[in-house]
């Protein structure tokens, strides 16, 4: 049986991603998102839809689909009122406009790709999903508040919901502005580097290993009303990162400053969960995610 599946994003890092890894798998797709990616497949459909805009959405009130994943919206750390309510406005109430449509679908599954910074500053240094969350931006609080509402969804209507919460993603074809392929493109080009202190312990998956987390997501069961964090379990401090970037190039510089504002210093993933209930863990090392990433940023210059 086919499956079909809507992607809400589908044009950003992570969508792109799964877009390849379903057509793969011969699923139909239909993607959610203002402008349409250069790929090219019968199987897959765009819906031009700005989230922004409530009537946009009647355009989903006929569609059938088994699978519904929300990845949608960019990233922000700005306070909740530094110009930044358009933040709110994509991670959490769209999701309710679109659970309103769904939740009178005989779909599967909701999957809710959250973010490690609902966290916030925890001080814990091993984060569990059972922990207490403590956004500290915008951007942390719609994420957050976007997930408890969808669990509250599951616990009142029983409507099948999941949610990741992904760590620090990289992987090929990501955007300048996130840590990693900003430091691998500064070094191919032989120029400088301008970061934070780069003091900070973070966790980091690579993108193979989080599309795995989905599939296994969408089709278990035990999945249901469940949060998973998607990391690899062990902390890197960022200068490290930024040395093994250097090591493999053998060229750029990188320029320490001070911490940016609004981050929180030390996250690392718990991910015994997930595989305690689905049996996932990382597959590819960070070495080799690295020299992934390093190749496919070479073969695009």
């Amino acid at each position: 049986m086919i499956k079909k599946i809507l992607i809400f994003g589908g044009s950003g890092f992570l969508g792109k991603h799964l877009i390849q890894r379903f057509l793969k798998r011969k699923c139909k797709i239909y993607y959610v998102s203002r402008k349409k990616i250069k790929i090219y497949n019968k199987n897959l459909n765009h819906i031009k839809i700005d989230l922004n805009i409530e009537s946009n959405f009647r355009k989903l009130k006929l569609l059938k689909v088994d699978y519904v994943i929300f990845c949608a919206g960019y990233v922000n750390h700005d306070g909740f009122f530094d110009n930044n309510k358009e933040v709110y406005k994509v991670h959490f109430l769209s999701v309710i406009k679109i659970v309103e449509i769904f939740i009178k679908k005989d779909i599967k599954r909701f999957l809710y790709i959250g973010s490690s910074n609902e966290y916030g500053n925890n001080n814990q240094n091993v984060l569990k999903e059972s922990f207490k969350e403590y956004p500290s931006t915008s951007y942390s609080f719609s994420k957050t508040a976007a997930t408890l509402f969808l669990l509250m969804m599951y616990k009142t209507y029983k409507f099948p919901v999941s949610i990741i919460r992904p760590f620090l993603i990289f992987g090929p074809d990501q955007k300048s502005n996130r840590f990693i392929p900003y430091v691998i493109k500064s070094f191919l080009r032989d120029k400088k580097a301008f970061l934070s202190k780069c003091n900070q312990v973070k966790d980091f998956v690579y993108i193979d290993d989080l599309l795995d987390l989905v599939w296994l997501t969408l089709n278990k069961d035990k999945a249901k009303g469940e949060i998973f964090n998607a990391g690899s379990g062990k902390g890197r401090i960022l200068k490290d990162v930024v040395q093994d970037i250097r090591k493999i190039i053998k060229k750029g510089t990188p320029v320490y400053s001070s911490f940016y504002k609004n981050e929180n210093k030390v996250q690392v993933a718990s991910i015994s969960k997930a595989f305690k209930l689905l049996g996932w863990k990382p597959r590819i090392s960070f070495k080799q995610g690295l020299l992934r990433t390093i190749n496919a940023f070479k073969s695009d210059s």
